[in-house]
């Protein structure tokens, strides 16, 4: 999974690469608390929509035999 910054926009976008199903996703501070699911039109690409305080967050990707997780960086 790779998480990017549109310097452009200023948004932030995710993409996996699998041939496995997505079933959810889900965006933790460094705390471990959750600060955002989605488990509703997962798609294996797109924008992350909530607006994040500037901070260290994780992004979990749950797949259908396995979680996928990469940590980034909100500037």
């Amino acid at each position: 999974m790779i998480i990017y910054k549109d310097h452009s926009s200023d948004h932030y976008y995710y993409s996996i690469s699998t041939d496995k199903n997505v079933y959810g996703k889900v965006i933790y501070d460094v705390t471990g608390k959750e600060v955002w699911q989605n488990s509703e039109n997962v798609e294996k690409k797109g924008i992350i929509i909530q607006h994040l305080e500037s901070s260290i967050y994780y992004m979990a990707i749950f797949l259908e035999d396995s979680i996928v997780s990469t940590p980034f960086a909100v500037y």
